[in-house]
């Protein structure tokens, strides 16, 4: 190849249509049949120096390339100076500038009308002009091919420089091309190479990306599944990876079983872990997404193995006989019991059966015949069972799901008081919650002096229906701080949003610390997740004088940040109707309390002696 530039004595020509060559009075010609490249003209106009930029363009009309017509210009004649001796650069064939020799400065290369000559002049960075080349023919040596619906073909330029610089696919293919003159031309003339597995749209969106690195313009909604394919085929990870982070700020428990295929078919892990998490928190309305029936088999097993999910197994059952009936629709099979039984495989046994309640599994799950005889009576049999007896022949885990999601609590006292006694009734307080939970148990004030055991019987009710839903009786020791303790249930108990419970505990044992000041309504914030906000209420009949502002019990389940939906005001001076009934019980305590003490000094009485006063009491 010689050297870019021209030869005081070389000469430019259009020879024809179909070849341009440049002739050196050395004998040298190379061929410049390559349409997409620039060249230029070098004139001499009123005695000054200039370089005119002509593009040698390329279109495709009626399958003939046509070629604009460019006049030959003798470079001898452009190079003919004046008495003070000005000429042309040789280097300036591309835009370098002229050199004035008289002045031995560099000058700008301009036109006759002193504009400045060159798309280049106008873009200041790198970037600036990368972003000008994409999606242009200027200087493009391949050019991809998408076939449109109607069978034509749009073609889409760019540079192989620029992608193999950005994608180690691009940089093989082309390296093997040339290294094996596998290309559709030689190294110097541009290559077109069809593509039929990637959408024009998302092919762009890629070339966007490794012309400017920008990534917002192009990323959306309808568009991310498709640019990740793409980022993943051209092994571009800093676009995959902007995919990723979008996905993540879509993620919902409507679109989690979905975006969870698509991330273990791209094995991105960490996308698939957030959606389980999802699926996990979520489980009841991730399973009503449509998008459920359309996972894969794997999938599907993955999430029925799970303990997490917080979910009943009769809600788990329904919405994998809804995933069986698609897939029997898929694979143009009637949806009989056998054959949902045939696509569910090993999946049916991954459903916990013997946690279902007996009348459940009467009722919903004997009658789909999705369990063969033996297996039902098997269940059956464990039901009435003694201890779970023969749990160990069953092919399924015993396992309650969602005891695993982190713990959270809620604390609705400001102030800890002392001291509270008991009299045999439970202290009661009504709570309703706007977000299904689960309650594990109560956070109970202990003994107010030294160590002290309590015997305790909690008890969560539907006070909607008065139907007595979770119970557990049990001992703890207080070491007489002003810290909570924990009792819990047995198991989880499933609190419904928008549904009032009264939450209850008898204790019996040594006075005790109690909490004062407690906030009526509390907003408990999960990041990444929604609120769920907290309301408290004074729960009317027997209560130990416990009202929604003093009580024994502090619920739990929830922890993060809490904070009041309403300010409390700091001091009530209009009393509410609750705020009577707390006055009211309190009266009747301190009666009841002095009836019991007039009783006792009545009774020492009797005996003729009292009580020797000691330093303890």
């Amino acid at each position: 190849m010689p050297k870019q530039g021209f030869d005081r004595n070389c000469e430019m020509r259009a020879s024809s249509m179909d070849d341009l060559t440049l002739e050196m009075r050395s004998g040298i010609s190379f061929d410049k049949s390559d349409r997409s490249r620039d060249f230029y003209r070098i004139t001499r106009s009123d005695s000054r120096g200039s370089v005119e930029c002509c593009t040698n363009s390329a279109t495709l009309n009626d399958g003939n390339q046509q070629m604009l017509n460019t006049k030959r210009v003798n470079n001898r004649q452009a190079n003919k100076g004046e008495k003070d001796g000005k000429q042309l650069c040789p280097k300036n064939s591309f835009g370098f500038g002229a050199v004035d020799k008289g002045n031995d400065k560099t000058i700008s290369c301009q036109n006759a009308s002193g504009g400045t000559i060159g798309w280049q002049a106008s873009f200041q960075t790198v970037r600036d002009r990368l972003s000008y080349m994409l999606l242009n023919e200027t200087l493009a040596d391949v050019f991809f091919l998408f076939r449109n619906s109607d069978g034509t073909l749009q073609r889409v330029p760019a540079h192989k420089f620029v992608l193999s610089v950005g994608s180690s696919v691009f940089e093989a293919m082309f390296r093997f091309d040339e290294t094996t003159n596998n290309s559709l031309g030689r190294s110097n003339t541009f290559q077109e190479i069809e593509l039929v597995d990637v959408e024009r749209e998302s092919f762009e969106a890629l070339l966007t990306y490794l012309y400017t690195d920008n990534t917002q313009t192009t990323i959306n909604k309808d568009s991310v599944m498709s640019i990740l394919y793409t980022a993943k085929k051209y092994a571009i990870p800093g676009l995959e990876s902007a995919c990723i982070s979008f996905l993540e700020t879509c993620l919902t428990c409507e679109n989690a079983f979905m975006l969870l295929a698509k991330a273990r078919f791209y094995d991105e892990e960490r996308l698939a872990k957030q959606c389980l998490e999802i699926i996990d928190e979520d489980a009841q309305e991730a399973l009503k997404a449509d998008e459920f029936v359309n996972i894969d088999h794997e999938t599907l097993c993955l999430v029925l193995k799970r303990n997490t999910l917080r979910v009943k197994e009769l809600t788990l059952f329904n919405a994998v006989k809804r995933w069986a009936i698609e897939a029997c629709r898929v694979e143009d099979l009637h949806p009989s019991p056998e054959n949902q039984r045939k696509v569910l495989g090993s999946a049916l046994n991954l459903i916990r059966f013997p946690l279902m309640n007996p009348s459940d599994f009467a009722k919903h799950v004997a009658p789909t015949k999705l369990l063969t005889s033996e297996e039902m009576v098997n269940i059956f049999v464990f039901y009435h069972s003694e201890n779970g007896q023969q749990s160990s022949s069953l092919p399924y885990s015993l396992c309650y799901r969602g005891l695993y999601t982190p713990e959270m609590f809620v604390n609705r006292f400001q102030r800890v008081e002392s001291s509270w006694g008991y009299t045999g009734t439970p202290d009661r307080v009504k709570f309703m919650v706007d977000t299904p939970i689960l309650v594990l148990g109560f956070g109970l004030y202990g003994s107010n002096r030294d160590s002290c055991k309590y015997s305790v019987v909690i008890e969560i009710i539907n006070f909607t229906i008065g139907k007595l839903i979770a119970t557990n009786e049990c001992q703890f020791v207080s070491d007489g701080s002003a810290s909570t303790f924990r009792v819990m249930f047995d198991e989880p108990v499933e609190v419904l949003a928008n549904v009032t419970y009264v939450a209850s505990a008898n204790l019996s044992g040594h006075e005790s610390h109690y909490g004062s000041k407690g906030l009526r309504k509390i907003k408990l914030e999960r990041p990444g997740r929604s609120d769920i906000n907290w309301h408290f209420q004074y729960a009317p009949g027997s209560n130990n004088g416990t009202s929604k502002l003093k009580n024994k019990i502090m619920s739990s389940r929830q922890g993060g940040k809490q904070k009041p939906l309403k300010k409390p005001k700091a001091d009530e001076k209009q009393l509410t109707e609750d705020d009577i009934k707390f006055k009211q019980e309190q009266l009747e305590q301190q009666k009841k309390i002095k009836e019991m003490a007039e009783k006792a000094k009545d009774k020492k009485g009797l005996i003729g002696g009292g009580i020797k006063k000691s330093g303890k009491k």
